[in-house]
């Protein structure tokens, strides 16, 4: 998949996601998005709003039910 003609640009970087752009050589440039998504409800709603139009890819943090959770704040 990656190959020298590969070009990785960092696009946007936050204290929670970072955005890249890649460029293979012949090919169609395309953005790939990381994100550690924040325990704090309100951000990770935002989050989640700003990634509904992509294929979201990394630790979510998600915790279906209060039971699972271990550790952290409560």
């Amino acid at each position: 998949m990656w190959k020298d003609q590969s070009l990785v640009t960092v696009e946007k970087a936050e204290e929670l996601c970072v955005e890249i752009l890649v460029k293979d050589e012949g090919k169609r440039p395309w953005n790939c998005f990381f994100t550690y998504a924040s325990c704090e409800d309100n951000i990770r709603l935002e989050q989640f709003r700003l990634m509904c139009s992509f294929i979201p890819t990394g630790d979510f943090n998600d915790v279906l039910h209060k039971e699972e959770k271990e550790g952290g704040r409560e």
